[in-house]
């Protein structure tokens, strides 16, 4: 599920003292109000380590930012709208293909085979009114749409490619079973 309360869970670092003094680390608990993805993890890490240079130093198709400065005491940076939009996938078994999520600022468009799910997070924190099909949104719906569809092109052709996957998957352990 996409619901705020699977997808927003607590992100805890540790460092130790002499890693904490190199840094310059500052792990006061504080809450961070941007997106922020796992995908920002490698390049937290790659910062801490090349310094500066990071961002040069992975491949253009890694996604994700440093969370170093707000490691450091000092608020994260958000420098363009792309920094505060994050984008999960969910493949699993027992769903009907995959399931697609786009989060830009306060607005959650969950995205499918199926009709379109919109919530504003800030109006309606437990996701209860769809908001797609507001005639109020339909702008915003369509610029989260566009999002997703640069995101995940075709739709449908990467359905049938996860559904074979998790055909496969069960076949594969039902064979297993028998040994």
């Amino acid at each position: 599920t996409f619901h705020e309360k699977a997808t927003r869970v607590p992100l805890f670092f540790h460092a130790s003292e002499k890693c904490r003094q190199k840094y310059s680390l500052d792990l006061t608990p504080a809450v961070i109000e941007h997106n922020v993805s796992l995908t920002d993890l490698l390049p937290t890490f790659v910062h801490m380590t090349v310094g500066d240079a990071w961002k040069e130093a992975l491949p253009s198709y890694v996604d994700g930012r440093s969370l170093l400065a707000s490691l450091t005491g000092s608020p994260l940076k958000c420098e363009s709208t792309k920094d505060n939009i994050i984008y999960c996938e969910y493949t699993s078994e027992m769903i009907p293909g995959g399931w697609f999520m786009v989060k830009k600022d306060s607005l959650k468009l969950i995205y499918s085979d199926q009709p379109p799910l919109l919530f504003d997070l800030t109006k309606d924190p437990h996701e209860m009114v769809n908001l797609a099909r507001h005639e109020n949104y339909k702008e915003v719906l369509a610029e989260m749409l566009k999002l997703a569809q640069a995101r995940w092109p075709d739709i449908k052709a990467l359905t049938e490619r996860i559904l074979k996957s998790q055909r496969d998957r069960r076949m594969i352990h039902a064979a297993m079973l028998k040994g």
